[in-house]
């Protein structure tokens, strides 16, 4: 017999607060650099649920070679998603773990999405974020701070 499970986390909506881009157009092949940085904030909705909201800024720097002092290309990405409790009785650290990764793993894909499509649309070989290890790269950051 099969039981109904809940969410622990329910994906509420994302935004864009900032997209900018440049590219010179000189260079067909550069050297791209990428920095993702997360900001991830916990609070209350108004019903009394857990709520959180996770920032992901996103730089992407493009070079000719290694040496170069100029940027080529610089796109800057801030996309904020909004996570919401699915109950008013969860636990705060189970909410918090599952909402950190699986806030981000939903956000990597919109941000890939929303790059690879104004990028190609801009005529240019279209960007792409690489493949994230989720688990890793919150690992990482979090031995960065």
């Amino acid at each position: 017999m099969a039981t109904e499970k809940s969410n622990v986390v329910t994906f509420a909506g994302y935004r864009v607060p900032k997209f900018n881009f440049n590219y010179d157009g000189k260079y067909k092949k550069l050297l791209i650099t990428l920095e993702i940085i997360p900001n991830i904030r916990f609070g209350n909705a108004p019903d009394g649920r857990e709520n959180c909201v996770i920032t992901m800024n996103i730089l992407m720097i493009g070079k000719r070679n290694e040496t170069a002092k100029r940027n080529n290309l610089k796109l800057e990405l801030s996309l904020e998603g909004y996570f919401i409790s699915d109950s008013l009785e969860i636990d705060e650290e189970l909410f918090e773990k599952t909402c950190k990764i699986a806030g981000i793993n939903t956000l990597i894909p919109l941000a890939r999405a929303l790059i690879l499509s104004f990028t190609s649309q801009a005529g240019m070989t279209p960007l792409k974020l690489p493949m994230i290890n989720v688990q890793e790269f919150l690992k990482d950051f979090k031995e960065k701070k």
